[in-house]
C-alpha cells in the first residue's frame, strides 16, 4: 500500500497555530494599540472637513487644507527612514502621545491657524509611525503567514475605525465639533496603555526566527 503523501498546512493553519503560541498572543496586544492609534487618526482626518465647516472655513479651502495634509503625509513617507535609527518602542510610545495631546488640543478650540497645524500634525505622525510598526511586525511573524498577520491587523483596524466612525458622527449631532473631535486624545492613549504592556511584558518574548510554525 502506497503511503499517503503528507499536505503541507495551510495558511489559515498556520495562523491559528501561531495565534496559539504565547509570542502570537503577545502581538495581539500590540496591534491592538495600533488598532486605538488608527482609530483616531482616520474619523479626525474624515470629520475634519465638518470642524472647519464649524469655524466657517469656505468649501475651497477646506479642499486645500486636507490636500496639504495628504502632501505633508505623503513627505513624512519620504522622511520616515531617518527615523529608523530609534527603536520602534520609543517611536510608538513617543508618537502615540504626541498624536493624543495634538488632539486634545482641539477641546480648546484652538484658533483657525492652529487647528489647520493641529490638523495636518496629527494626520502625519501615525503615517509616519506605521511604516515602522509594519515592519516591526513583519519582523516577528514566520515569513509564511506575514501577509495573514497583516491582514488580521487590517481587519481589526477596519472594525475599530469603524466603530470609531460611528461613535463620532453620532456625537456629532450632539455635542460641538471640536469637542468630540478633541476626545478622540483618548484613543492614543487606550493605545499606549496596551503597547506599554506589550513592550514591558511580551516583546522580549515575541522575538521569532522566520520559520514555519
Amino acid at each position: 500500500v502506497e503511503g499517503r503523501e503528507e499536505t503541507a498546512p495551510s495558511v489559515l493553519e498556520n495562523l491559528r497555530m501561531f495565534f496559539k503560541l504565547r509570542n502570537g498572543r503577545s502581538l495581539l496586544w500590540f496591534i491592538l494599540g495600533m488598532c486605538f492609534l488608527e482609530a483616531s487618526n482616520a474619523p479626525l482626518f474624515i470629520y475634519g472637513q465638518r470642524l472647519f465647516q464649524d469655524y466657517h472655513v469656505a468649501p475651497s479651502w477646506i479642499a486645500a487644507i486636507m490636500a496639504a495634509s495628504m502632501a505633508f503625509n505623503a513627505v513624512g513617507f519620504i522622511l520616515a527612514e531617518r527615523l529608523g535609527r530609534f527603536s520602534v518602542p520609543s517611536l510608538v510610545m513617543t508618537l502615540s502621545l504626541g498624536a493624543a495631546l495634538a488632539t486634545f488640543a482641539y477641546l480648546m478650540r484652538p484658533p483657525l491657524p492652529a487647528a489647520v497645524a493641529l490638523f495636518i500634525l496629527v494626520d502625519l505622525l501615525p503615517g509616519v509611525l506605521f511604516i515602522h510598526t509594519d515592519a516591526y511586525i513583519n519582523d516577528r511573524v514566520p515569513s509564511e503567514i506575514r501577509a495573514a498577520v497583516l491582514s488580521v491587523h487590517s481587519f481589526l483596524s477596519s472594525i475599530a475605525v469603524s466603530v470609531a466612525f460611528l461613535g463620532v458622527g453620532g456625537l456629532l449631532d450632539r455635542f460641538p465639533s471640536h469637542l468630540v473631535l478633541g476626545f478622540l486624545g483618548v484613543l492614543p492613549l487606550l493605545g499606549m496603555i496596551a503597547l506599554s504592556a506589550y513592550f514591558n511584558a511580551f516583546a522580549s518574548e515575541a522575538e521569532v526566527e522566520a520559520q514555519p510554525c
